[in-house]
């Protein structure tokens, strides 16, 4: 593939910069999502709307080059699918205390870039 040029590379850095300034709107997202999931942890809807938050976070992030947010967020969402594979009777405090962990992880390292980027 071959280099960008200047101008390409300037609007990447444009585009970054705007998403960037959207992460605390992306948290606030997933910090009410997470309220409903932890007030309910075995509502399958509360679990689905989590995902999806987590499956968009992971796919933007990673598209501006953002690693380990999109680590964090690529774990949570398949935490959740691997909660909502298993039968309600199934999910147990290790999967959701495993959950618990990385969206608190997550949720660190997005105050951590945000404060770092003087957001």
């Amino acid at each position: 593939m071959p280099d960008l040029s200047f101008e390409a590379q300037e609007k990447i850095a444009q585009l970054k910069k705007v998403y960037i300034s959207s992460l605390p709107e992306k948290v606030t997202a997933l910090e009410e999502c997470w309220s409903k999931l932890k007030a309910d942890p075995y509502n399958e809807k509360n679990l689905m709307q989590f995902r999806t938050i987590c499956h968009k976070l992971a796919g933007s992030s990673g598209s501006y080059g953002l690693d380990k947010i999109f680590n964090y967020a690529s774990r949570l969402e398949q935490a959740c699918m691997d909660a909502f594979d298993a039968s309600v009777n199934n999910r147990n405090d290790l999967m959701l205390n495993t959950l618990a962990t990385d969206y608190h992880e997550l949720i660190n390292h997005l105050g951590l870039y945000s404060k770092s980027n003087n957001l």
